[in-house]
């Protein structure tokens, strides 16, 4: 009987362990968004983060297609 216990409570600590660690690696990786302010491509509406973003002619493009593009 006690072995079933202790089986349980092992399980038990193993599922609150996984769902503990997936939420600290997630909200690792949205730190690094965190205060990036995204930007509307003028050719095609995609919203891309302002490390990616391309500025050309006072407006902001996904990709060097969109900002050759004429729109």
């Amino acid at each position: 009987m006690m072995v079933k216990w202790l089986l349980v409570v092992v399980i038990i600590s193993g599922i609150i362990y996984f769902f503990m660690r997936n939420k600290t690696i997630g909200s690792k990786k949205m730190d690094s968004f965190e205060g990036d302010n995204m930007y509307e491509c003028k050719q095609c509406g995609t919203y891309v983060s302002e490390r990616e973003v391309i500025a050309k002619g006072g407006y902001h493009y996904c990709s060097p297609e969109c900002a050759k593009s004429k729109g």
